[in-house]
């Protein structure tokens, strides 16, 4: 079976690409499946990660532009090398993770072939007039594939299915020693607004100076970044709070951490919390849309916070500071309870609908 992936990019860290990763790594070793990689603006950059090394690679070249009529040739040349591709590699399923206007444009390229429209993000931020326009096209995808049950409902879809995002079964190894584990509690993600790291240092800023021995580290890169240093200086911080930049090793990180803060405006259904259970963490995380109450079991392997309640974040952290026991057994319960997103169970979920779709999924 040929499944052609359509992303904006694979160079810089996000969910969508640590997602893309697990997911060219599942389809390739579990159902041995032929995978091509299309990026819309890679742009000579390396690729993250090296499941790339599986998939056949085609890129765009198509950033953005902010005149008109660039814009315009951008559009046709998405249309026509899309086009192309699709005709020379003969894929039985397209996947596209593109929600701007490249969404609405695939359906019309190569209509026999079979398309999935994969959204990362939710819709409950969308504008009620562009969505009623944008519906319309959505209709026309094979399948549209949201990450949890609310989203479904926004999107009111017929064509509309769940299928929540996954860790790939090979990191699923054994439960990091507790004793070992640093004081510190850990974040990672683009450094932009909706992500709210600011919430998250004010948290911390309550209770920084009773536990000198711990540490706050944020992962990640972005436009806030100068923000949040200036934060942190304010708040007198600089010896608890570090921005630690991009990392390859997250995964390594976590399994040496002891909790995992998440202070999102909205977030789908975040692949860093199913990373964190993977690597045995404690959650807390507010209860955005509306992906953490998906992931999270509130008392017991997390805390599930309202939303931009900063007292209230705060006062989860210190419990877990102050209780071993309370902090050991939720972690033993996140790395157990990671086994719901491992890839070989949400690798059956998609190979349902390939079948439902009449996928020529092969032997």
């Amino acid at each position: 079976m040929k499944i052609l992936l359509l992303v904006n990019h694979f160079a810089e860290f996000g969910g969508i690409q640590r997602m893309l990763n697990h997911k060219i790594l599942a389809f390739t070793t579990h159902a041995n499946c032929e995978i091509i990689l299309v990026t819309r603006f890679q742009n000579n950059r390396d690729y993250l990660y090296e499941s790339h090394q599986l998939t056949k690679k085609y890129d765009l070249k198509l950033d953005g532009n902010t005149s008109f009529f660039g814009n315009q040739v951008i559009k046709f040349s998405f249309y026509k090398k899309i086009s192309k591709i699709i005709k020379d590699e003969k894929p039985d399923v397209v996947i596209t993770t593109l929600t701007s206007f490249y969404s609405l444009i695939l359906p019309f390229i190569r209509k026999k072939t079979i398309k999935i429209l994969e959204f990362h993000s939710t819709a409950s931020t969308m504008k009620a007039g562009r969505w009623k326009f944008k519906r319309l096209l959505y209709k026309l995808y094979d399948a549209v594939v949201v990450l949890n049950k609310d989203e479904k409902n926004n999107y009111d879809l017929k064509n509309t299915f769940v299928i929540p995002n996954f860790v790939h079964a090979e990191n699923l190894i054994t439960y990091p020693e507790f004793k070992k584990r640093k004081h510190t509690l850990i974040a990672a993600g683009r450094i932009e607004p909706v992500k709210q790291f600011d919430h998250l240092i004010l948290a911390w800023a309550q209770i920084s100076t009773q536990y000198p021995e711990w540490k706050l580290e944020i992962y990640g890169d972005g436009n806030e970044k100068s923000a949040l240093q200036s934060l942190i200086q304010e708040n007198q911080l600089s010896n608890s709070v570090h921005l630690m930049g991009n990392t390859k090793n997250l995964f390594h990180i976590m399994r040496e951490a002891s909790i995992y803060g998440m202070t999102s405006l909205t977030d789908c259904f975040p692949m860093v919390l199913l990373e964190a259970k993977q690597a045995g963490l404690p959650i807390i995380s507010y209860d955005c849309q509306y992906g953490p109450k998906n992931i999270i079991h509130h008392d017991s392997d997390g805390f599930l916070i309202e939303k931009d309640n900063i007292s209230a974040f705060s006062n989860a952290i210190e419990k877990l500071i102050l209780n071993t026991d309370i902090r050991e057994n939720m972690s033993i319960n996140s790395f157990k309870n990671a086994e719901e997103f491992s890839s070989g169970s949400i690798v059956k979920l998609w190979f349902s609908l390939f079948t439902q779709l009449k996928v020529n999924i092969g032997e």
